[in-house]
């Protein structure tokens, strides 16, 4: 039996309730490992440091999966701050 206009709101609404609820009980740090794939999760470290989550390559990375990464990173409103060795990404941390 297909649902009513009125039942699809009330579940569309109720799924979104849910999943703001989930968010705010993951930890920003583990919302930003979500956005890699494994391949990139293995080439990176992902940790807090203040009102940021740096991402930072544990070595040299292959400029294909540089432009990746930055990709991604871009995507959430993040920045690449170079600084020699210890270059990196930055993405503000969001209120939670």
């Amino acid at each position: 039996m297909p649902l009513t206009k009125e039942e699809a709101q009330r579940l569309h609404q109720e799924l979104g309730e849910l999943l703001s609820k989930y968010v705010e009980t993951v930890p920003f740090v583990e919302q930003v490992r979500m956005l890699f794939p494994e391949q990139y999760l293995r080439i990176l470290k992902i940790y807090e440091d203040g009102d940021f989550v740096i991402v930072m390559p544990k070595s040299f990375i292959d400029p294909k999966d540089y432009s990746k990464i930055a990709a991604i990173v871009r995507e959430v409103k993040g920045e690449y701050v170079s600084q020699g060795k210890q270059s990196h990404f930055r993405i503000k941390k969001v209120c939670q």
